[in-house]
């Protein structure tokens, strides 16, 4: 067996030097030639998912974040041809993906599941030709996204979020989207007319943002993405509004709609479950 392992160091709280040593003896008991590629960039995750695509390895381990999966999955969707399974291995500060995935939060459960060599079927969802393995989202999650640079994750760890949260919420503004959703009326999904959206996210596991739950439907492997929608209003509702998210996702708030919709692509990864 033949593999490559691609490591985001900047990942976590210094999780990559303190885990990797233990991480590739580990894998070693089981892949015969085993190749490390050290990030530094999104763009090095990209080279080095197409090197292991080009070396025909039989497997990628992703030791990052959900930053670092997706830029390999942009790789493996760009350039199409037959799945190849992925490892995930949480080496990140929000570890969404690993958590839908079962894995939890730390590297030593995931690498003792990969040692099983169980591998399961998940959906990728799409966005202008991007894919996505967790969440894609607007408004003010995008917003709070831009925020969150590598340092402050380092020095913060989750608490990122939270501070991301607060430099964002009075800088986000409305925007203007209309909404056409397969298998939705155009009426329940807002009319066909443009409406004024505070934020939206398309989910296709369950967790955002470190761990919050936002859609505690959604599953990888139900060929669906569960679509949530939060219509222009005033910053006390917003505020509100994310207040009882962040409590509970499953409340069944009037101010807030969610539908189903078709994922797109299917690509492969090694789980726990």
């Amino acid at each position: 067996m033949r593999a490559r392992l691609i490591v985001n160091p900047k990942s976590g709280a210094d999780r990559a030097p303190q885990s990797l040593a233990a991480v590739n003896e580990a894998l070693r008991t089981i892949v015969r030639d085993l190749d490390i590629t050290i990030t530094t960039s999104a763009e090095d995750a990209e080279r080095a998912a197409a090197r292991a695509l080009d070396e025909r390895c039989d497997a990628i381990y992703v030791a990052g974040g959900d930053g670092t999966l997706n830029a390999v999955l942009r790789t493996l969707v760009r350039r199409g041809g037959d799945p190849i399974p992925i490892g995930v291995i949480p080496f990140g500060t929000g570890n969404d993906f690993a958590k839908a995935l079962g894995l939890g939060e730390e590297p030593g459960p995931a690498v003792d599941a990969l040692l099983e060599r169980l591998v399961v079927d998940v959906d990728i969802g799409m966005l202008n030709d991007r894919p996505f393995a967790n969440t894609s989202a607007g408004g003010f999650i995008a917003d709070v996204s831009a925020t969150l640079t590598e340092g402050l994750k380092d020095v913060t760890g989750k608490l990122a979020y939270v501070i991301g949260g607060a430099r964002a919420l009075f800088g986000t503004e409305p925007f203007s989207a209309r909404l056409s959703i397969e298998g939705v009326s155009d009426e329940a999904a807002g009319g066909g007319d443009a409406i004024e959206v505070q934020m939206f996210a398309v989910c296709n596991s369950g967790y955002i943002g470190g761990g919050y739950v936002l859609a505690p439907d959604a599953r990888l492997d139900d060929g669906l993405v569960d679509v949530l929608i939060v219509p222009r209003m005033s910053m006390l509702e917003f505020v509100g509004v994310l207040q009882r998210l962040a409590a509970s996702a499953d409340v069944d708030d009037p101010a807030v709609r969610r539908f189903r919709a078709s994922a797109f692509a299917k690509s492969r990864a090694a789980s726990a479950s």
